[in-house]
């Protein structure tokens, strides 16, 4: 049964999808280390397996070194180091995880995979200096960047402030705004609604923002001829530019625009003005008309009577009185103006109606994490984790496809503290799972 197959037979041709943003959350599968967790991590592994595969490489290493980092007893192991002690034992770690860099670089250990992840995590955190007392010198937090290893235990999990440590997913499925079945005259039993299939399903690190998922998901389903015509998505995939990316694709991306800067707390801002059709404002939120304004070709900008700004009451509020600024004058983009007309639209019934279609893909999502066992990862890495998730993407799509067709195959409800999979289901069902898709 071909995945491709069962998408237009069954209607993904409907040329509507929804996609939207979920994360898989990898936090039973490791923890969080602090920056010396980190390099005494990555030596301890690179240790072990060089004791496992090359034993003539491995009694070269010193005994010192062997003992803090492999048998971890005594005096001075990093495994005893109290939180205050850490920011002063990290330089000490970092020279013994350059002198092991050193050491095997031009030696058979150096095709170790965990050789290279011990050099990467090297150049993530620290720096080789031309002192010769200090040569090498541990970065600063602000310049380690958010793209580094967090885990030697898993080196493709990512951190995000807001989610914690793990991979994201990309979902897109179809919908039909009018799903009821057909009731023909001359059947016995009206025929099964068409189902919601899942179209594309990406995994991604944490880190990775929302926006940048949009062109390669448009792309990837063109390729399999199930590309979409509308595409309703969450805001965090409705700037401008993914707006212009789906235009060039010839999709018609359907998402509110995000809030403004400083609404959320009350400020005022540009959706409060009252503008011309070229973006000058013509009064402010407490209709006063400005002094001047003009227009340029990046920037427009407005000015107000001072007088007129210090006698009002929201000029605590007003972007065009920002503190110690003596003139009350307020600079904003094209860009803004074009978020403006899209944020006044977002609040019409017209757009409501319309994108709210999009909250039924949250079905979905929380069937794939909960019921598919996706919301906990029991595997680690990005080559495990794509193997894993997908095939249970499949498993709801042939699932959905054969309860329309038949109406014979049975709930699907894999149990996580079984250890079931979606596979071990669908098998068990007497259905077999397509290949990767």
């Amino acid at each position: 049964m071909d995945v491709r197959a069962l998408n237009q037979s069954e209607g993904a041709q409907r040329a509507r999808r929804a996609l939207h943003f979920s994360t898989a959350d990898h936090k039973s599968a490791i923890r969080g280390l602090t920056r010396l967790g980190i390099l005494v991590e990555a030596a301890c592994k690179f240790l072990r397996e060089l004791r496992r595969k090359y034993p003539t490489l491995y009694v070269q290493v010193e005994a010192e070194v062997v003992r803090k980092y492999v048998e971890r007893q005594g005096e001075g192991c990093f495994a005893d180091t109290r939180p205050n002690e850490s920011k002063r034992r990290l330089p000490e770690a970092a020279q013994d995880v350059y002198a092991l860099v050193q050491q095997f670089r031009f030696t058979d250990a150096a095709e170790l995979e965990s050789f290279a992840l011990l050099e990467r995590i090297f150049h993530e955190q620290c720096e080789v200096t031309d002192d010769a007392l200090a040569p090498v010198v541990v970065r600063p937090p602000c310049k380690s960047g958010c793209d580094g290893v967090i885990n030697p235990a898993d080196s493709d999990a990512r951190y995000n402030k807001h989610r914690g440590t793990g991979y994201q997913v990309q979902l897109m499925e179809t919908f039909a705004e009018d799903d009821r079945p057909d009731d023909g005259e001359d059947q016995d039993e009206p025929a099964p609604r068409k189902p919601d299939l899942i179209t594309h399903v990406a995994v991604n690190p944490l880190n990775r923002h929302d926006q940048d998922a949009l062109e390669p998901a448009i792309d990837g389903t063109e390729q399999r001829g199930v590309k979409p015509a509308e595409l309703l998505a969450d805001s965090h995939y409705g700037s401008n530019a993914c707006l212009e990316k789906g235009r060039e694709r010839d999709v018609e991306v359907v998402s509110p625009s995000a809030p403004a800067k400083g609404k959320k707390q009350g400020k005022l801002t540009l959706e409060d003005f009252e503008l011309d059709d070229e973006g000058r404002v013509l009064r402010c939120p407490a209709g006063q008309a400005p002094v001047e304004t003009s227009l340029a070709e990046v920037r427009l900008q407005v000015l107000f009577d001072p007088a007129g700004c210090d006698a009002c009451s929201r000029k605590e509020d007003c972007p065009a009185s920002a503190v110690g600024r003596r003139e009350r004058r307020w600079q904003y983009t094209h860009d803004r103006v074009r978020q403006r007309a899209r944020r006044l639209r977002d609040a019409t019934d017209e757009f409501l109606d319309r994108y709210r279609w999009r909250a039924g893909v949250e079905a979905t999502m929380s069937r794939f994490k909960h019921q598919m066992g996706m919301a906990r990862l029991r595997v680690r890495g990005m080559a495990a984790v794509c193997p894993n998730g997908e095939p249970q993407v499949a498993v709801g799509s042939v699932a959905r496809g054969a309860i329309s067709r038949e109406k014979a195959l049975p709930r699907l409800r894999p149990s996580t503290r079984r250890g079931g999979t979606g596979r071990d289901l669908l098998a068990a069902s007497g259905r077999f799972l397509p290949a990767r898709w």
